[in-house]
């Protein structure tokens, strides 16, 4: 399997079905690329912006008037990778099973 590209600066409430994993050629949702690919904002939870633009990744990006970027160390991370990183830190399992011990 070969490394993922980096991730194009898309607005961090960007969204689509694609935004939970990489497709099997390993490209990032936030490409772009896919003819197939439908796009909503989470700001609105409709297929267009705060701004009524249409929401795609090639143009929720920097210069948009609702763009926000990802938090500081995510950019170009994984969606949900917050969970992720809170799991590292000894915020508990991912699973929500708790100890993490066996019997």
């Amino acid at each position: 399997m070969r490394p993922a590209a980096e991730s194009p600066a898309c607005c961090r409430r960007l969204r689509s079905r694609g935004a939970y994993g990489r497709s099997a050629d390993g490209s990032d949702f936030r490409s772009g690329t896919s003819l197939l690919e439908g796009y909503w904002c989470l700001a609105t939870q409709e297929p267009v912006g705060p701004d009524d633009g249409l929401v795609h990744a090639q143009d929720c990006r920097p210069g948009r008037m609702c763009y926000e970027s990802a938090p500081l160390g995510l950019a170009g991370g994984a969606v949900g990778s917050e969970v992720a990183v809170e799991a590292r830190a000894g915020g508990g399992d991912v699973a929500g099973g708790g100890g993490g011990e066996v019997a």
